[in-house]
């Protein structure tokens, strides 16, 4: 038996619900907190309601990600199986891997699942994959984009692509359906593509701006003077803290480079001490030790010197 929260959805309603019901890829673009992670929700309960076998696939862009979505399936799912070979959620990320190959909702990201999906050994297992969620689909132009396209191009089964951040929704959806119509020829299985646009914030941003009073221009002479500390760096801290106090009335706390800079004659301090220390130790001890030496030595050898004079004269 599955439990689950109440199922709340602001984004596209009914027409969200349709594209997952009639088993239809989709690329939801709408900001953040518009709703997206419920329709993800919602087509994962619809994967373990219908089998036990049939499994959603949740690519995250980061291990991140994937551990908060990892953590809210936890919380809204829970599901009984007759055979304790199955379980409900999967994780296989490069650091961790649970049950990859033995779980209904597998929690991954691009690069490992671009494994699972070229691997010979899976070919049975990627058969079972019914839905594919691809969060943060824009991360396709970033610098790992090209395991996003092969993702893309790999899958045989519908996807749901979300994001908040396409700036070209039309051209990207274009390219998505060539693929798509690509993949139905090779399969003899139509596919088809739903784009869902939503505007609407439901959490409102507040921006706030920050402004520091400016510096006047440099003089002729202040800048000439910079020009003759651009190679002493530990004088350049000194030289704007100075610059500055006639701008404001308190005390600029250390920068992150003068604390560095601290830290760094610090150490330095620290290394002439303890070298100086040591060799104040040592040139004391062999000091005092060739004098006791030399001393001994000396009352050794006047003692001698006066035994065998005593001893001839008698």
């Amino acid at each position: 038996m599955i439990k689950q929260k109440d199922l709340y959805l602001n984004l596209g309603k009914k027409k969200l619900y349709q594209v997952v019901n009639e088993n239809k890829s989709a690329l939801v673009i709408a900001p953040t907190s518009a709703g997206k992670t419920f329709i993800s929700f919602y087509c994962m309960e619809k994967i373990i309601r219908q089998s036990n076998e049939d499994i959603v696939v949740y690519v995250a862009p980061t291990k991140a990600i994937g551990n908060q979505v990892r953590a809210d399936v936890y919380a809204r799912f829970t599901k009984k199986y007759k055979h304790n070979n199955v379980r409900l959620t999967g994780v296989f990320t490069r650091d961790l891997r649970v049950d990859p190959l033995d779980c209904q909702i597998l929690i991954t990201v691009p690069e490992a699942f671009k494994i699972l999906l070229t691997a010979p050994s899976t070919v049975k297992w990627r058969k079972k994959i019914k839905y594919v969620i691809f969060d943060e689909i824009h991360s396709i132009s970033s610098s790992d984009g090209i395991v996003w396209e092969q993702l893309l191009i790999s899958i045989r089964c519908p996807f749901l692509g979300l994001s908040a951040t396409i700036g070209n929704p039309d051209d990207f959806a274009g390219w998505l359906r060539k693929i798509l119509i690509k993949k139905g020829e090779q399969d003899g299985v139509k596919y088809e593509l739903d784009v869902i646009s939503h505007s609407e914030r439901y959490s409102h941003l507040e921006y706030n701006l920050l402004q520091v009073p400016k510096l006047d221009p440099m003089t002729k002479d202040e800048a000439l003077e910079l020009t003759k500390l651009n190679n002493q760096t530990d004088l350049l801290p000194k030289y704007y803290k100075e610059r500055t106090k006639k701008f404001f009335n308190y005390q600029y706390p250390l920068s992150f480079v003068e604390c560095q800079q601290s830290i760094d004659n610090m150490l330095k301090l620290f290394s002439l001490g303890f070298f100086f220390f040591f060799f104040l130790f040592f040139f004391f001890f062999f000091f005092f030790f060739f004098l006791f030496f030399f001393f001994f030595f000396f009352l050794f050898f006047f003692f001698f010197f006066f035994f065998f004079l005593f001893h001839f004269q008698k």
